[in-house]
């Protein structure tokens, strides 16, 4: 059974295929005490969109990734945390979403 592995930023590396596994999200927390402040929440979330992504260039802490419609996105790493793909999962999946995109008809 295949499994995907959170990947550390100083580890990821050109040609690995990778997908967003958790994102940082900040939380505001009103408060109804007059005078106090409000409490900023940092939390880590499962990521909404898990396509994967091919590694093309690292400036840590960024991360230059095609997407399988063969466009391109920078992924920061102060605000992401990446998983790597099997490869024989990932190939055979960024061609099926590549032929996906193309069709104006959901499969």
């Amino acid at each position: 059974m295949l499994s995907i592995r959170v990947v550390a930023p100083e580890d990821i590396r050109p040609m690995d295929f990778v997908v967003e596994h958790e994102r940082l999200v900040t939380i505001g927390v009103s408060c109804d005490l007059p005078g106090e402040a409000p409490t900023i929440r940092r939390v880590w979330t499962a990521a909404h969109d898990p396509t994967p992504l091919k590694v093309i260039d690292i400036c840590l802490p960024f991360v230059l990734a095609r997407q399988p419609g063969g466009s391109h996105r920078v992924v920061d790493l102060r605000l992401v945390r990446l998983a790597r793909l099997p490869e024989v999962f990932a190939r055979p999946a960024m061609e099926r979403l590549k032929d996906a995109k193309a069709c104006p008809f959901p499969i």
